[in-house]
Order: C-alpha cells, then structure tokens, then sequence
C-alpha cells in the first residue's frame, strides 16, 4: 500500500474537535504525529496500519493516553447529547456528588468542560497545570458517578 494511502486511512476526522474546539486537523489523535511529520517512515506508518486493523487504533493513543481520553470523552458525549438528549430525559436522573444535588446533564455538561479545558491547555501549548488536572479527576469521578444511566 502507498504510503499517502496509508496515511488517509489512518487519519482522523473529528468535526466536533474541528467545529467546536478550534483544532486543526493535525492537532488531535494520531493526526498530531503523521501528519506533522512528514519524514515517518512507509515501514511505520505500515506498522501503525496493522495496529489499526486490529485494534481500532494505533499505539500513538497510548502515548498520551490521558489525552486520547479527553478527546475520546468529549466527542462522545456531545454526540450522547445531541442524540441521546432527544430520547432520554437527561433532567430526570439525580446524582448527589460532595453534598450537592446535579442532573445527568449538569454532569455531562462538567464533563466535558473539563475535557475541553485539558485539550485546549495541551494543545494551545500551555503547561497543563495542577487545576486542570483536578478538574479531570473530578471528571472521572462524576463519570463513574452517572456511567449507570448513560444509554439510550
């Protein structure tokens, strides 16, 4: 396979990181890393491919996995947002979390603040300080909080 085929295959598109966070298309996913450098190798791009293929993704993923995640996390739940929130009640289900009251939405809504924020303070080249990285613990918490009502 050519390599600027395997380089469209494995390239992402995520309209939502584009459209609603302001990245180009070489700032997020594997895009960062074989679309900016432009020296990588056929041998390692074939290498990706074939990681690609079996698993869906490449270890560039894994490079910055807290990262893939924030991305991975914000573009799901707008989507879970824009389709979901048409079918499920996301104001019918409480959570209580450090003695407040929040709804599914308000959940979603913290989390994918938080997601947004990682993301923009990683990629703006910001250092990603001790604030954000709190913010996406709490992410995680309220993740696991709400992650039992979170189908359709």
């Amino acid at each position: 396979m050519r390599k600027k085929k395997i380089i469209k295959k494995l390239t992402q598109k995520n309209m939502i990181l584009e459209k609603e966070l302001g990245l180009k298309r070489n700032e997020y996913g594997i895009n960062n890393y074989i679309l900016k450098d432009r020296r990588i190798s056929r041998k390692r791009l074939k290498h990706f491919y074939k990681q690609y293929k079996k698993y869906g993704f490449t270890e560039y993923d894994t490079w910055s996995l807290d990262h893939a995640f924030a991305e991975w996390m914000y573009s799901r739940l707008y989507m879970y947002l824009e389709y979901g929130g048409n079918i499920v009640n996301l104001d019918f289900h409480k959570f209580k979390y450090k003695g407040k009251e929040y709804t599914q939405r308000q959940i979603i809504l913290k989390i994918m603040d938080a997601c947004e924020c990682y993301i923009r303070n990683q990629f703006c080249g910001n250092v990603v300080n001790g604030d954000t990285y709190k913010a996406m613990q709490e992410a995680c918490e309220l993740w696991a909080l709400v992650f039992p009502a979170m189908w359709w």
